[in-house]
């Protein structure tokens, strides 16, 4: 049933989607598969992301991530051929925006802040940048390399410097992201 919603992208089915997901978190003994009902939510317009504020404020971090990672394959959808930042102020919309910029690159749930990352990269906004480099500091590699990968998709003036900078993290995926992102 997820999956046709999905196929049928019809708006007014995406908050009841949304309830679902809440389900299958907070209730594993409902049988919901929570990444059915990611996937179908994930098919979407990006226009249907604003219903995901709630989610995204929620206490759960699960649900938190779940959402973050919904907006992000959205976005990623829409700007698979065009380079750079392609996600004007108001695509997302001023709240879901100030979010991803000033909350979800700090969320206690580290995946929150991994996945926020492309969002963040794609954003025309002037505070982007001190995102990104907020999660290039993060303390978990996990986060570091999503933020280094993000960053192939935006050019600033610190990325360069920053990204050189990660050619010696901890972490060899993080170095080995580093320099693919240089090349």
């Amino acid at each position: 049933a997820a999956r046709a919603l999905a196929a049928i992208a019809e708006p007014q089915s995406f908050p009841p989607l949304v309830e679902r997901l809440h389900t299958a978190v907070l209730d594993p003994a409902a049988g919901i598969c929570p990444r059915s009902v990611k996937a179908a939510l994930s098919s979407f317009r990006l226009e249907q992301a604003q219903q995901l504020i709630p989610s995204l404020r929620h206490w759960h971090p699960e649900i938190r991530f779940l959402a973050t990672d919904i907006i992000r394959q959205m976005v990623r959808r829409r700007s698979q051929n065009e380079p750079g930042p392609v996600l004007a102020p108001g695509d997302l919309g001023p709240e879901l925006s100030e979010l991803f910029l000033t909350t979800l690159c700090f969320d206690e749930n580290p995946n929150v802040r991994a996945h926020a990352a492309l969002v963040i990269a794609l954003l025309q906004d002037s505070r982007a940048p001190a995102a990104l480099l907020t999660l290039i500091h993060d303390p978990l590699w996990r986060v570091r390399l999503h933020a280094v990968r993000a960053l192939a998709r935006r050019q600033c003036p610190f990325q360069l410097t920053e990204i050189a900078r990660c050619l010696s993290d901890p972490h060899w995926m993080v170095r080995q992201a580093a320099a693919k992102t240089l090349c």
